[in-house]
């Protein structure tokens, strides 16, 4: 068991490593609506449909277990590069130029001032919280047939392997994303003001744009394409009764699930602001279990429900909408706060300063929408996507009559390629996206309504 976590955890330094690099690469286009265009593209497409899309491909070299663990290593760094740039872009190293150049007068060693306290600590940080995620990656991995940390743990638990006795063989990955976690808590604690960032050259900035280009290749046109070719002929499968309601049964729980992070996003950022450390330490408690990953959080879960105190619950969706919860909440809470900083940025209040003309009322309440509620909106759409995509918690939390769409399509895969499993594929990837389109639609009519409606003065 030794012998086999430490390989584990040298794949997935490997995958923190190269998704630094990737996001080091994509930070040349800071700035660019094409970085977060192509960024988006990236995620919205589910990991198990990437994983199946290059695990069906015709090409024998792809079966070597060698290029199965390169590819699953490339793929998931691609998918984990867009959070280790959010997290380099997140930080704030203590020490600027200046006091760099004190330190280096003072004989510390160059590079490690520049890494431990200066521009180069965002990149550490960012590898070391990645670590965690790319260590309980699961779903590329698994329709590789690569045999990862994740992987078994979900194939003893589905096998029958007494609860206890997987949580056992859980324990010693867990016990290395939450050593990871804490040094990389340890060493952002101290944070310095907003500095700029230097100007990009025209190098970093083209390859930028080869980064973007291939994961967009890889990650998205690649898994859409073959689901859509595969898809023809098989749409009458998606007029099955069966398949709406996995679909409703999914988006159900996901849009329970998303409200539900969102609002806690909220509070939780509400009480860092007025219980200043303590709440920063509530918050990072909050956010680990999301980052070792859904299969940990399940695994939690159950074994919660299991006890008398909660029993009851075991056959309610109430444990899996907790699951979804701490799952997508690392996502939703930056997500928020982003949201949050919008609503205290000058455009936005120079855009309630509105007279008493209803044709600048509405201009002025279009713009704040804008800047300000549609950031709300795409940090609940954030919640909503994570649920809707997620596999490990949702096969092993889900009720019976209530099986998740990419559960039921997961055990499919195992059986080859079909035209209807490509077409409920499809169909899969398309209504959490509508779904999130018709409510943001909603939510501006009614954020808008309700403050043209407000008293004015």
């Amino acid at each position: 068991m030794i012998a086999a976590t430490i390989i584990d955890c040298a794949r997935a330094a490997g995958i923190a490593i190269v998704a630094t690099l990737a996001a080091a690469a994509l930070d040349g286009l800071r700035g660019r609506r094409v970085l977060w265009l192509g960024l988006a593209a990236w995620l919205l497409v589910p990991a198990l449909a990437v994983g199946w899309a290059w695990a069906v491909l015709p090409w024998a070299p792809l079966r070597a277990p060698w290029a199965a663990t390169t590819l699953h290593l490339a793929l998931a760094a691609l998918r984990l590069a867009p959070l280790a740039l959010a997290v380099a872009w997140l930080d704030r190293p203590p020490v600027d130029r200046a006091g760099l150049h004190a330190l280096r007068l003072a004989g510390h060693a160059t590079w490690w001032a520049w890494l431990r306290h200066g521009p180069g600590r965002r990149w550490l940080l960012a590898a070391l919280v990645v670590f965690a995620p790319a260590l309980a990656e699961f779903e590329i991995g698994a329709r590789l047939g690569v045999d990862a940390w994740a992987t078994r743990l979900f194939d003893a638990q589905a096998g029958g392997l007494p609860l206890t006795a997987t949580i056992l063989r859980a324990a010693p990955g867990v016990g290395a994303q939450a050593l990871v976690l804490a040094l990389a808590w340890r060493i952002g604690r101290r944070r310095g003001e907003e500095s700029a960032t230097g100007e990009r050259g025209r190098g970093q900035r083209a390859l930028g744009v080869v980064v973007l280009l291939a994961g967009s290749v890889v990650l998205v046109v690649l898994p859409l394409a073959t689901a859509l070719r595969g898809a023809v002929g098989g749409w009458n499968a998606v007029a099955n009764r069966s398949a709406w309601s996995e679909v409703a049964a999914t988006m159900g729980v996901a849009a329970t699930a998303a409200l539900c992070t969102w609002l806690l996003a909220g509070r939780l950022l509400t009480d860092r602001r007025r219980s200043g450390r303590t709440g920063s330490v509530v918050l990072s408690a909050m956010l680990l279990p999301g980052l070792c990953g859904p299969l940990v959080i399940g695994l939690g879960v159950l074994a919660a429900v299991q006890t008398p105190a909660l029993a009851w619950a075991a056959a309610t969706p109430l444990p899996l909408v907790a699951a979804l919860i701490l799952s997508a909440l690392p996502f939703v809470l930056p997500a928020r706060a982003l949201a949050e900083a919008a609503a205290t940025s000058p455009a936005a209040h120079i855009a309630g300063l509105v007279g008493d003309d209803v044709a600048q009322r509405r201009t002025a309440l279009a713009l704040r929408w804008h800047l300000v509620g549609r950031a709300h909106w795409l940090a609940w759409s954030v919640g909503l996507w994570c649920c809707a995509c997620d596999l490990a918690a949702s096969a092993i939390l889900h009720p019976v009559g209530m099986t998740p769409v990419l559960v039921r399509l997961y055990h499919f895969m195992h059986y080859g390629q079909s035209a209807a499993l490509s077409a409920r594929l499809v169909l899969a990837m398309l209504v959490p996206l509508l779904v999130a389109l018709v409510v943001g639609a909603c939510w501006r009519w009614r954020w808008t309504m309700t403050r043209m409606d407000a008293p004015r003065g």
